[in-house]
């Protein structure tokens, strides 16, 4: 084959793959659906018998992955019964989403307190879990799967 051919056939090959699709941007709105989900997901498994309340913020916050793309971090605290040993209910939290098919990590936090990663593999969409304020809270920090923002600018929260 002639060079010429060559060099018109990558041209040709490059000027398709430029045509193709986007893969699928998830938006804010379902990024931050996600979310929240996988958070009630967690209060969902605390054991019935401790369960008391669940609270889950609303607006969350924004922060930057990279140009016009943002994440998502949401907080929700899980009320547990009075006297609930707070690490033994993170530690079944662990073990069920680690069988659930979750990448899980756990860790003390500054204070030496339990502290509980959960990373959902397919969306890369992250919750913190750790022992409250209080000793019968349990708190989640919650961040989402990057998402594109058209125009570079950040949503409305």
């Amino acid at each position: 084959m002639k060079p010429q051919s060559v060099i018109g056939l990558l041209v040709g090959l490059l000027a398709l793959a430029g045509c193709a699709q986007p893969a699928e941007r998830p938006s804010f709105a379902e990024v931050k659906a996600a979310t929240q989900s996988m958070e009630r997901e967690l209060a969902g498994a605390t054991p019935e018998g401790v369960f008391v309340k669940f609270a889950q913020a609303g607006t969350g916050e924004l922060s930057v992955c990279r140009r016009s793309w943002y994440r998502w971090h949401g907080d929700a605290v899980i009320t547990v019964a009075a006297g609930t040993d707070t690490d033994a209910i993170i530690q079944d939290l662990e073990d069920h989403f680690t069988k659930a098919g979750y990448e899980t990590h756990s860790d003390p936090d500054v204070f030496r307190q339990h502290r509980l990663g959960i990373t959902d593999p397919e969306t890369g969409t992250t919750v913190r879990v750790a022992t409250g304020f209080a000793p019968d809270q349990i708190r989640l920090s919650s961040a989402s799967e990057c998402f594109f923002s058209p125009g570079g600018e950040a949503p409305e929260l």
